[in-house]
């Protein structure tokens, strides 16, 4: 079990559904998503029958739902790798000059590829899921040799396969006995 919390610049679900299924982990992947695919006809109907967490990025009503079912994963015993983007939101040059604005006006680290991440959602999942993962892996995605810094979903499926493209990856993984035990830490 795993918290796997990437970066999100595009439809990075591509490629970390590849790396899931390469690495025999594709089953247990529950992904935090937006509660309008839960409406999909089979594709949200399924993730909706197989405990998928779906959010409608209200947090007092998502924390409510999350927990829940963060819950049940522990006590069912589902092996389970919950996927949490943490920056909530695709990047986009409007998307990513607001969080940079805000992290000067808040002191923070101001970054040109990611976008500062939530932590309330971070830290609710790590708290809510102890028993049930073990660690946590961050995934930091780049694209190389693709039209733009971020594929579309279309580039993904039209790609020329004798043109070099390249889709980094850089994983940290930390064990959840590593983790402060306070939503300061």
């Amino acid at each position: 079990g795993a918290l796997v919390i990437p970066n999100h610049l595009t439809h990075d679900w591509v490629p970390m559904y590849m790396m899931g299924y390469r690495i025999h982990t594709l089953p247990y992947v529950r992904t935090v998503i937006k509660k309008a695919v839960s409406y999909v006809p089979f594709l949200g109907w399924g993730m909706w029958a197989l405990y998928w967490p779906f959010v409608s990025r209200d947090f007092n009503k998502d924390e409510i739902v999350l927990k829940k079912l963060f819950g049940a994963y522990e006590r069912h015993g589902l092996p389970v790798q919950t996927w949490l983007y943490p920056e909530g939101t695709r990047k986009t040059a409007k998307k990513l000059a607001e969080a940079q604005a805000y992290e000067k006006e808040n002191g923070y680290a101001v970054w040109n590829h990611v976008m500062l991440p939530r932590h309330r959602g971070f830290s609710l999942a790590v708290n809510s899921l102890k028993g049930a993962i073990r660690m946590v892996h961050e995934v930091t995605i780049a694209y190389e040799g693709w039209p733009t810094e971020a594929p579309s979903l279309w580039d993904f499926m039209t790609t020329d396969p004798l043109t070099p493209h390249v889709v980094h990856v850089h994983l940290v993984r930390t064990p959840m006995s590593a983790l402060p035990n306070d939503d300061v830490g």
